[in-house]
């Protein structure tokens, strides 16, 4: 090969749907998938699980837990090949640090989600089917933290803000306070600190 690439040969097996039974008594399982660290090596010397078979540890929070959705499939097979190259070089990487994200894209249609959809929920926008251009979404708290959120019909920056709200998980007062008219909606998190600075 050109350059300095280099071939590496593996051996996989892709599932539509994820199928385990296959490596059953050989590698590790929990919850549903093949358990793995945060590089996605299994228990196995050499073998890695990813995406929708990978039961892995979630830092943001302190979890295993298994994501099923194509962006976690493709940054989880991103994270296994640098692991298995960093390996070979004698180097370190970063642990897996995923935060979830699910979207949907169909007609004039567009939403994205960030962060976990558990505890209370708090609607905010205009979801009124009449309406030219519906925005609207959802924030998820539990224990005094904004954990999730969800936008329809958001702009880049508004998606960019709510996926930085669902990372940093903010302390929210009470539910009260996320009904306050001057409650940060996505437009309003884009400026920077105002996050830490209004909750």
């Amino acid at each position: 090969m050109e350059g300095n690439s280099s071939i590496i040969q593996t051996c996989y097996i892709i599932f539509f749907k994820p199928i385990i039974s296959l490596f059953k008594g050989q590698v590790e399982e929990e919850k549903g998938g093949l358990k793995t660290d945060a590089f996605f090596k299994t228990n196995v010397p050499d073998v890695y699980a990813i995406g929708d078979i990978a039961t892995f540890p979630m830092k943001l929070y302190n979890q295993m837990r298994r994501v099923v959705h194509v962006d976690h499939a493709r940054k989880s097979a991103e994270q296994a090949v640098k692991a298995i190259k960093a390996a070979e070089e004698w180097k370190s990487i970063p642990e897996y640090d995923y935060l979830p994200y699910f979207y949907s894209r169909a007609f004039d249609l567009s939403w994205q989600f960030y962060g976990d959809n558990v505890g209370e929920t708090v609607l905010f926008g205009d979801n009124d089917p009449k309406s030219p251009k519906p925005k609207f979404g959802s924030y998820w708290i539990k224990e005094g933290k904004l954990i999730g959120a969800f936008l329809e019909g958001g702009t880049f920056e508004e998606n960019k803000a709510i996926a930085k709200v669902a990372r940093t998980q903010p302390s929210v007062e009470s539910l009260t306070c996320c009904l306050r008219k001057d409650f940060p909606s996505p437009a309003k998190f884009r400026k920077e600190n105002q996050i830490a600075s209004r909750f």
